[in-house]
């Protein structure tokens, strides 16, 4: 896209759109470097190797994975991302194929659920190991599994099937029996990622906190409620004086980036519409003010860390223009920069695959300082940016804006 005329952002969705509905969701991901076949499988065996090898599989240049027995595969989290987009694109007025569309991919996420646990719950299909833990296929995990039961939860909100609210409401049953809760007192709650994983993690813990709050408000199940509101008690605890959050408390949490960033104010901005909290406005307030001075470049990218610019990466990209396109309902100015920065992605990583009456196109996984990523991560890459892409559509029409009735008082940034 460099030194061409960028397309607008409904082109570039629709664009997005029939390149998936083309090529199908199955893809490589930036962490199933531990999907490798024998012999290269021998790297599961200790934790620094593992880490290592998952990291060279992720940002090598040549896409290694077809010489290791690394095959594509179908995410559940695309399968969420996905539902989510086409349930917003049936409110948008595209027609019906938007609403079937998302049916047929909440029935796919319904039976990707796995057996066997207190309640609905969904996982990667591969190993995966962190500086936090290591854990084997199919392992189910607290953000996958809250992504999709708010997936559900649209379509609840729009259809009222109880069916979609009672798998909602099925994986707090997941979160408070199989994972476990830790009541920190007035320090607030918050969720294990893992099961036994032992890291107090702020964006898990106010996505947590905001799908408490949202059940609850259909189940009127009070102590849901105050589940949700101590989840909150431990976010706000963990801001920072500067309005940002570490990605965990603790010494090895002690980094600042900007999509996790961005889902903590996602769930603030939930949580303020839905409450009218003066304390959580305030928070949402100081933190969309850090966000938007020290997690975007000058020329409107989204930076990777708040010290560091590089990489240029397709899921922080997607996040910041779905954050800030929801932001701007709370905060119409934002609008503008939420423009901005889809145009800069968009340049810096969009690619057409045809140009014709029925183009389409992709965006790469990242650019670096010297060396670009072209694999086509659908988890983390195409389908949060075509769910970020028709938010932004949405917010650009006001789409929300009934539920989006707070405004910011003393804490406009």
């Amino acid at each position: 896209m460099r030194g061409q005329a960028v397309p607008g952002p409904q082109r570039t969705e629709a664009a997005l759109q029939r390149w998936l509905e083309e090529h199908g969701l199955a893809s490589y991901d930036p962490y199933d470097g531990l999907a490798c076949a024998a012999p290269w499988s021998i790297v599961r065996r200790h934790q620094l190797t593992a880490r290592l090898w998952t990291q060279l599989i992720k940002k090598s240049p040549i896409n290694l994975r077809p010489f290791v027995g690394i095959e594509p595969r179908v995410s559940a989290k695309s399968l969420a991302d996905l539902a989510a987009a086409a349930l917003l694109r049936h409110r948008l007025g595209d027609g019906p194929d938007a609403m079937r569309q998302a049916r047929d991919l909440l029935s796919r996420l319904r039976t990707a659920c796995l057996p066997g646990y207190a309640g609905a719950c969904w996982a990667m299909a591969t190993p995966y190991v962190s500086r936090y833990v290591e854990a084997g296929p199919d392992t189910p995990n607290l953000f996958w599994s809250v992504s999709a039961a708010g997936s559900f939860l649209d379509a609840y909100e729009l259809e009222r099937d109880p069916a979609d609210l009672a798998l909602a409401r099925s994986v707090i049953d997941f979160v408070q029996h199989d994972l476990g809760s830790v009541d920190d007192g007035q320090g607030g709650v918050w969720f294990r990622y893992f099961a036994a994983h032992e890291a107090a993690v702020h964006n898990v813990a106010a996505l947590t906190g905001a799908l408490l709050l949202r059940v609850a408000s259909h189940t009127q199940e009070a102590d849901l409620a105050a589940l949700g509101h101590g989840a909150f008690r431990f976010v706000l605890g963990g801001q920072n004086p500067d309005g940002s959050w570490n990605y965990a408390r603790g010494p090895r949490g002690r980094w600042i980036d900007g999509f996790h960033t961005g889902y903590v104010l996602e769930a603030l901005l939930q949580a303020v519409l839905m409450e009218r909290d003066p304390d959580l406005e305030a928070a949402l307030g100081r933190g969309v003010h850090f966000y938007l001075d020290r997690l975007f470049s000058p020329s409107h990218l989204p930076c990777y860390t708040a010290d560091r610019f590089f990489p240029i990466d397709v899921q922080n990209c997607a996040q910041a223009v779905q954050t800030l396109a929801k932001l701007s309902l709370w905060q119409p100015d934002i609008m503008a920069r939420a423009q901005a920065v889809t145009e800069a992605v968009t340049r810096a990583l969009f690619v057409f695959t045809r140009r014709d009456v029925d183009e389409a196109g992709y965006f790469l996984m990242s650019r670096g300082r010297w060396v670009t990523n072209r694999v086509s991560a659908v988890r983390w890459g195409q389908a949060p940016m075509l769910l970020a892409l028709t938010h932004l559509r949405a917010a650009s029409v006001g789409l929300g804006a009934a539920r989006a009735s707070a405004r910011p008082s003393s804490t406009r940034p």
